[in-house]
This record gives C-alpha cells, structure tokens and sequence, in this order.
C-alpha cells in the first residue's frame, strides 16, 4: 500500500512540475516586462513555456524508453533525443536571429525549470526523512 501511495505522489508531482515551470515564468515575466520591455517578457514567459513542454516531452519518451524492448529502446532513446536537440537548437537559432538582444530572456526563461526541481527536490527529500528530535 505504501508503494502505491508514493506512486501516486511521483506521479502527481511529475504532474504539477510543468505547471510550475509556466507558473514561475509567468510571475517573473512581470518584472521582466517592467525592467525591460514587454518582448522580453514575452520571450522569458514563451522559454517557461518551452521548458515546460521539454519536460512533458522527456517524461514520455523516459516512460516509452522503460516500456520497450533493450534494442528498441535504445534506437527510440536516441531518436528521440536527437530530434530534441534539433528542435531546441532550431528554437535558439530562430530566436537568435530575430532577437538577438533579447536571447537571455528567453534563457532565463527556460531555467526556471531549475529552482522548481530544486524545491520539488527537497520536498520530496524531506518526505522521505523522518526528522530527528
């Protein structure tokens, strides 16, 4: 019983991460947009956004990956991985071109996924743990 509730833990915050990703980015397009101008929040917003569907995206193929044959696995694994990179390289590249000033924006963007694994990271460390008194 107890694997299947922390199943179903992993599986709501696996969930809940994407949200948070957008959500995060979105807050702080806000002051993006007032210290800057309001392309640059809609670049850092739109990078969220990216991070957030990058993280959907290897979430399935990790799901499909650990579902398939070894030797189908790892043909779809690299498949997968290499249309990814050609897809975010393609993004970068666009950007770049047409906002060259503004690429940070959207990089900054794309790293909010690093403080919400962070802080997704310790709360399910400290679940885990039992604190000592």
């Amino acid at each position: 019983m107890a694997e299947l509730t922390d199943m179903n833990n992993e599986e709501r915050t696996l969930k809940r991460i994407p949200l948070e990703i957008v959500a995060l980015a979105a807050l702080l397009a806000l002051p993006v947009g007032l210290i800057f101008d309001w392309q640059a929040a809609l670049l850092f917003l739109a990078g969220g956004g990216f991070a957030a569907l990058n993280f959907i995206w290897m979430k399935i193929a990790v799901t499909h990956f650990l579902n398939r044959e070894k030797k189908k696995a790892l043909v779809f694994a690299a498949a997968g991985y290499a249309l990814r990179l050609l897809l975010i390289l393609g993004l970068f590249s666009i950007i770049i071109f047409f906002f060259s000033k503004r690429i940070l924006a959207f990089a900054g963007g794309f790293t909010t996924l690093l403080p919400i694994f962070f802080v997704e990271a310790l709360l399910t460390y400290m679940k885990m743990q039992p604190w000592k008194r």
